[in-house]
């Protein structure tokens, strides 16, 4: 069958279960179409979920449940294919749909919380995603799938989204989430950060023993803080950043430090020589040495 004629035959079994919330109906659809249809099938669920009404986004999560890896529905695999097509555009269609990703996100969680899919279908897409697509993408699927906080790859997207979460901390959604992380948050290093992040008085700290990653998670949390932290009108300012936090003998917090304030000053467009003036301020004051400074600076030169 011609991909045009399952696009449009998809659209309108959609179409029609939102009409009638009837999914006997859309299996009995999907049992005419040809071997393959489930990628463009699942890519115009996404697509629905998009620009539907929140009354009509209940109505698809609980049509996936239903139709995504049984005999004569939606292989998992074909899911998988059908959600990278649509990720593929997504940055471009947040800018009409700012909440798409999120909506996205629960979706996914609904079905991991279902055991419809498990993590690895999404595995690949979170490992494309950055900034405010991946925060707001995994948000989604951890408000539906709580559970999900502790797997390695949703932990792994925390620290490559806080300099976006920190640079918007004040708004409403990226507020809600770094709360929850400075609450509850498997990974130490996060939730410490999430801590400073806010201003709230630290009463745990990283022990010596603390694994390499712990380290540097919280090296960049706190830089992340730190930087953000100039914005006009942020409290606490600069100077009230707790940075007494900081593992005092670990390179890879210090190096992953400097790392966040460069990806900070990327996201609130610093000019170069302010980003080198700031850190060459820690540097004076003895909080960063000269040598991991340089290091740093020689090695992102390279890139």
């Amino acid at each position: 069958m011609d991909p045009t004629i399952i696009r449009k035959k998809s659209v309108s079994t959609i179409e029609e279960y939102l009409g009638i919330n009837q999914v006997d109906e859309v299996k009995a659809c999907m049992s005419e179409m040809c071997s393959g249809f489930g990628s463009i099938f699942a890519e115009e669920i996404f697509n629905a979920l998009i620009n539907k009404k929140d009354k009509d986004r209940v109505m698809l999560e609980q049509l996936m449940v239903e139709v995504v890896g049984v005999k004569g529905g939606i292989s998992v695999q074909e899911w998988s294919d059908g959600l990278i097509n649509v990720m593929e555009f997504i940055e471009d269609i947040k800018i009409d749909v700012p909440k798409c990703d999120e909506w996205l996100g629960k979706m996914c969680g609904c079905l991991l919380s279902n055991s419809i899919i498990p993590m690895r279908a999404i595995e690949s897409i979170l490992k494309k995603l950055k900034d405010d697509v991946l925060a707001m993408f995994t948000w989604g699927i951890l408000q539906n799938f709580g559970e999900a906080k502790g797997d390695t790859n949703i932990v792994s997207t925390y620290r490559r989204c806080f300099a976006w979460l920190s640079s918007n901390r004040d708004k409403d959604i990226p507020g809600r989430y770094i709360s929850a992380l400075a609450q509850v948050c498997p990974a130490k290093g996060i939730k410490i950060g999430a801590q400073v992040l806010l201003g709230k008085e630290i009463n745990d700290v990283l022990e010596a023993r603390a694994s390499d990653t712990e380290h540097a998670d919280l090296g960049y949390c706190v830089g992340a803080s730190w930087a953000a932290a100039h914005q006009r009108f942020r409290e606490p300012k600069p100077e009230g950043v707790d940075m007494s936090v900081m593992p005092q003998r670990s390179s890879q917090a210090y190096e992953q430090f400097i790392k966040a304030v460069y990806d900070v000053a990327i996201l609130d467009r610093w000019k170069d020589s302010l980003r080198d003036e700031r850190l060459d301020a820690l540097v004076a004051a003895g909080f960063i040495t000269k040598d991991t400074l340089e290091f740093f600076r020689e090695f992102n030169n390279k890139k």
